[in-house]
């Protein structure tokens, strides 16, 4: 059986923590809300602008430009136009696998796949919820037994 640490980049690509892991603390906060803003609106199930989990590649570069907009603290440092900003965090969202570009016909589209969404919807139910405590669940279910078999009665 294979452990999980050697499963994990066999499913995502293994530059897939990249945007998330780099040193600079704005850059990290700025990709993650970008990936989130993306995927609401853009990949996840209740998207309105996607077509079966795919978006057309300009409209995802627009979606960047106009989170950039909404969001200036992001680039508030940098001068440089929003288009091109959201073009570069884009490519960057390619490179490093957590958007898939497609080709249909003329027209190119950009997806996440079923594995980075999947590992998405978890660090988002993290990033909420904290960590789950199994061991206190497992403790009182274990004294639940415990009392049973001592006292089949009550």
């Amino acid at each position: 059986m294979e452990s999980p640490s050697t499963t994990l980049f066999e499913r995502v690509p293994n530059t897939i923590f990249m945007p998330l892991g780099t040193s600079y603390e704005h850059t990290r906060h700025m990709y993650w809300a970008l990936i989130n803003d993306l995927y609401e609106s853009l990949f996840g199930p209740d998207a309105t602008h996607s077509e079966g989990g795919e978006a057309i590649r300009k409209d995802v570069l627009n979606r960047a430009r106009e989170f950039l907009i909404l969001n200036p603290e992001f680039t508030q440092d940098v001068e440089t136009d929003p288009t091109i900003n959201a073009s570069g965090f884009v490519e960057n969202l390619i490179d490093k696998g957590w958007l898939v570009p497609n080709r249909h016909g003329a027209r190119e589209y950009l997806h996440m796949n079923q594995q980075v969404s999947g590992l998405l919807a978890s660090l988002r139910q993290f990033a909420e919820d904290g960590p789950t405590d199994v061991g206190g669940e497992v403790q009182a279910i274990y004294a639940t037994l415990k009392s049973v078999l001592e006292d089949p009665i009550n």
